[in-house]
């Protein structure tokens, strides 16, 4: 079975569960702590993904994780169960299915957003509003400064790209000038 299959599969039996108990946003929250705490601790991820180590030794390094975190409940018996499953190295992957999955239930989508120069706080309301009256979608921002934009800004929103670069620009105009020409 494939990787995407599986975290899809999992991430699904997650928000199901997680819809039932009315956890949705709360299991997104901490399973992206979850997922940061692991992924920024190369010895805790390398113990935690390795097929050397008992299942019952890394429940016993995810009960200091979770008590850590501050998790319980719901989202610490998943983990458990991707522990035992073998699946905790698809943490990551599940996590980025189940926030497609939760995006998709509360109607909301993130905007991947470059620009060439930080943007105001009233900047990014103003592009966030924009958005959308695009989308229909309650949208959350992911801001990027790229000094290589010349200005202007791209904003990506699933797979529909939104390009308002200068160079974008320039390229239409080089486009009709050349088929005035």
């Amino acid at each position: 079975m494939s990787h995407a299959v599986v975290c899809r599969r999992y991430a699904k039996a997650l928000i199901d569960l997680a819809v039932q108990e009315s956890l949705v946003d709360q299991i997104v929250q901490n399973l992206e702590r979850t997922v940061q705490m692991v992924v920024q601790n190369r010895s805790l991820k390398n113990f935690m993904f390795s097929p050397l180590h008992k299942s019952d030794e890394k429940q016993k390094i995810l009960d200091g994780v979770a008590a850590e975190l501050k998790i319980s409940g719901l989202l610490k018996k998943f983990l458990k169960l991707l522990i035992r499953s073998d699946r905790f190295p698809q943490l990551e992957g599940i996590y980025k299915e189940y926030v497609h999955l939760a995006d998709q239930l509360k109607n909301r989508a993130e905007a991947d957003v470059t620009t060439a120069v930080p943007l105001s706080d009233e900047d990014k309301e103003r592009l966030r509003a924009k958005m959308q009256d695009l989308t229909g979608k309650n949208i959350y921002l992911k801001v990027n400064v790229d000094p290589r934009l010349i200005g202007g800004v791209i904003t990506r929103i699933g797979s529909v790209v939104y390009d308002g670069s200068v160079r974008a620009q320039m390229m239409k105009l080089k486009e009709r000038i050349m088929m005035t020409s």
